[in-house]
């Protein structure tokens, strides 16, 4: 079924022309921000809605760490399984997900989107534009504007839609591709992090308010001059007057003051609540960071664990924080017959081995480990390393259990011991 603003070729056309000749401009939803989502109110007092949470610039950097990143890997699809299996780029599953999803963007614009609606709204719905029975682009739908619910008739899952102030009700998983995030009970839709977290981010947005409102109001003076004895109003002004003009501004720094008639210079340090607002502040950007499961030193706060290398941390990123995510986005499309039918022998998987590498001390020491244990090429190993392979690079070396490489037999010998 076509959704009412679609206009599409009622057939594929030839593999190289058909998104030239489709009337794209009409053919994808447009593509609305994050705004008009709903909110919710925290033990704060605090409303919190998503403009409010990206507002914040620790959970700003945290979506962006984890949907950027996400966005700058590739997603490869592969057919075949063990020794057969090889990228599949002449697919158009493959054109579709690692090169160009639509026309308006490109590959990693696409998944940066997505990863930000799964990180936000805890659901991410893509429109499957089609042609017939092939899949032409995908259009991310901005998950604010969705509703899940089932058919009570057929228990179909269904969408209802709100773009732009239009409504399109029941609309199919043939139409929508649905990436759901996590869920505390099961059902049709994940949690956003916003609303399950929204205490700890309530705490930290009243933090960042009082802050700011204590620097716009705050009549704290950096310097006292005690006098003893009383002064007049304009005894005081003309004391304040010739101390501006002396000491204050740049010209006047490091300038000597001389006090007389007894009167003493203090200076006015930070206050307990001072301190105790920067702490708060602090532990905001730690629970936020606990809140979407990075290393807090990614969003600048150093690290608690003084024996936890950089390395190390960025290693538990990837390994605890994006391979669930990128998991989940790759079984959804996975599990789609539109994208990948049943007896294609084609799957989509994201190539993280980048972001995995050791520094090149150690990369280079594994390499030479694996070579001389004989279960690595030089050519496997320069393709790891993206470089070019060289003749005679395919040979694994043989080499026995004590790790040297085999020697050359010994020349046969006479019974007098000539050669």
């Amino acid at each position: 079924m076509a959704w009412p603003w679609q206009k599409v070729p009622a057939q594929p056309v030839a593999e190289t022309e058909e998104r030239a000749s489709a009337d794209w401009g009409s053919s994808a939803i447009p593509l609305p921000g994050m705004g008009g989502g709903g909110g919710f109110y925290s033990f704060t007092g605090r409303y919190i809605s998503v403009e409010q949470a990206a507002g914040l610039s620790s959970v700003g950097a945290a979506v962006r760490l984890i949907a950027e990143t996400i966005g700058s890997l590739p997603v490869i699809v592969y057919k075949g399984e063990g020794a057969d299996r090889s990228r599949a780029t002449a697919s158009w599953q493959y054109q579709l997900i690692h090169d160009r999803p639509n026309m308006e963007q490109s590959a990693m614009e696409f998944w940066t989107d997505i990863s930000a609606c799964l990180e936000f709204a805890g659901n991410a719905f893509i429109q499957k534009v089609k042609a017939g029975n092939r899949v032409l682009e995908l259009q991310v739908i901005d998950p604010m504007g969705v509703k899940v619910y089932r058919d009570k008739a057929t228990g179909e899952k269904r969408f209802d839609i709100t773009v732009e102030g239009q409504h399109f009700n029941g609309i199919t998983s043939a139409e929508i591709l649905h990436i759901r995030g996590f869920t505390t009970r099961g059902g049709l839709v994940g949690v956003s992090p916003i609303s399950e977290h929204r205490q700890a981010l309530g705490v930290a947005l009243a933090a960042e308010e009082y802050a700011g409102r204590m620097y716009a109001n705050d009549a704290t003076p950096g310097l006292a001059v005690t006098v003893p004895g009383n002064l007049g109003r304009q005894q005081a002004s003309e004391m304040l007057a010739v101390w501006n003009a002396t000491h204050a501004g740049m010209a006047n720094a490091g300038k000597p003051a001389i006090l007389t008639n007894g009167a003493t210079l203090s200076k006015l340090g930070m206050t307990m609540a001072d301190a105790e607002l920067i702490a708060s502040r602090r532990y905001g950007v730690e629970e936020v960071a606990r809140i979407f499961r990075i290393p807090a030193a990614m969003l600048g706060v150093e690290s608690r664990a003084s024996n936890v290398s950089a390395e190390e941390e960025s290693l538990r990123f990837v390994r605890y924080g994006l391979m669930p995510r990128l998991r989940r986005i790759e079984m959804a499309l996975r599990c789609d017959d539109d994208l990948f039918p049943a007896g294609s022998q084609l799957e989509p998987e994201w190539l993280v081995d980048g972001l995995l590498r050791a520094d090149t001390q150690v990369r280079y020491a594994a390499y030479v480990q694996a070579r001389q244990a004989g279960w690595l090429s030089a050519n496997e190993i320069r393709a790891l390393e993206n470089y070019p392979p060289v003749e005679g690079g395919d040979q694994v070396q043989q080499t026995p259990v004590g790790g040297a490489p085999n020697a050359a037999a010994p020349a046969p010998t006479t019974q007098g011991g000539a050669a």
